[in-house]
């Protein structure tokens, strides 16, 4: 398969709710898909100060930690914190 076929990890679920951040997480997370979840959630952040995280994972297969910078990890960690008040994970 050729990369720019390639269908992302990461995919929004649309909700009825503005301040519910929902997404699918699908098969194996690539860097490229971790660095997309970050910004994804740094835009949401930006439109609500406080979100619920809600995560469907299908047929999950590991994320590739070690090739996300640690700058992109720590700030990450530090503004979820911030600004996520629950998070569920199904699946």
């Amino acid at each position: 398969m050729n990369f720019l076929d390639e269908v992302p990890a990461i995919r929004r679920i649309e909700t009825s709710r503005d301040d519910l951040f929902a997404i699918d997480v699908v098969g194996h997370v690539s860097a490229a898909d971790g660095e997309n979840l970050f910004g994804l959630l740094e835009a949401a952040y930006a439109l609500h100060p406080r979100v619920d995280v809600l995560v469907r994972l299908v047929d999950h297969d590991g994320v590739d930690w070690a090739d996300i910078a640690d700058e992109t990890l720590k700030q990450g960690a530090i503004h979820a914190l911030e600004h996520v008040d629950r998070c569920a994970t199904i699946g």
